[in-house]
């Protein structure tokens, strides 16, 4: 039984919480929850302040990023294994704790809609085998595929990670927000994102591209800009059709 407190109540430690909770071989000890954002979820442990927690096998902080050091000071009295799930932040962050580690599960999180994390990417870092192996038993015991990385790769990890998440979604946004101005559905899209995906994850993106800039048809192309009158969407047009035109050695 892997013993866990959770610190942080934000999209991420709501998801967590419950996961952690209904995960055989786990057993959330306590919450950190100071806002009472979680109190709605039954069966927790909830608790006000850090200095109050009890013995865990580990400490898992689910807060923002610029949050993490300034934890350290309250959280060096403890044994357990104190663990960070970010993505961009150096496991140097947490320098000064008995033992650190970095438990970053590869996942885009809201709250209030359950994000799965059977065969999601958790990367791992610490300095200790021992801490390393209990980073990755939790991870199993999610369903979660655990990856050891360090700092350096993990920063590349999450910066790949906004590309093909964040900005994809915003790309989604834009495209919604033009088919309101003619009345259609961002639902007859959804195959065509779904199939971008298949293909991707079977021949890899590289060789997936297809479209206008690819093919460089400038007569397509023109057609779009002259539809787009935000002159942002408009100019990031521009810059993506650029990007691929010169990814597959064409001009516009």
């Amino acid at each position: 039984m892997i013993r866990v407190n959770l610190v942080g109540t934000g999209n991420l430690g709501w998801n967590l919480a419950q996961a952690l909770q209904d995960a055989n071989g786990v057993e959330l000890v306590q919450v950190v929850d100071r806002s009472e954002r979680l109190k709605d979820l039954q069966g927790l442990n909830r608790i006000e302040t850090l200095e109050t927690m009890n013995p865990a096998d580990i400490c898992l902080l689910a807060v923002r990023d610029s949050d993490i050091a300034g934890l350290v000071p309250q959280l060096r009295q403890f044994d357990m294994m104190i663990a960070h799930c970010s993505g961009a932040t150096p496991l140097s962050e947490l320098d000064g704790l008995k033992r650190a580690g970095v438990w970053y599960p590869l996942q885009t999180f809201s709250k209030d809609l359950r994000a799965p994390l059977k065969n999601i990417t958790v990367a791992l870092e610490s300095n200790d085998d021992d801490d390393l192996e209990l980073l990755s038993g939790l991870a199993l015991a999610l369903h979660a595929n655990p990856i050891r990385v360090d700092s350096a790769q993990r920063r590349v990890l999450h910066l790949s990670a906004v590309l093909v998440n964040n900005f994809v979604n915003h790309l989604f946004t834009l495209g919604k927000t033009e088919l309101d101005q003619v009345g259609l559905s961002f639902d007859l899209l959804l195959p065509l994102i779904q199939e971008t995906v298949r293909k991707a994850s079977l021949n890899g993106p590289e060789d997936s591209q297809t479209g206008p800039a690819v093919r460089n048809d400038h007569e397509t192309i023109q057609k779009h800009l002259d539809l787009l009158s935000d002159p942002k969407t408009r100019e990031l047009y521009i810059q993506l059709t650029q990007s691929i035109l010169q990814r597959h050695g064409k001009e516009l």
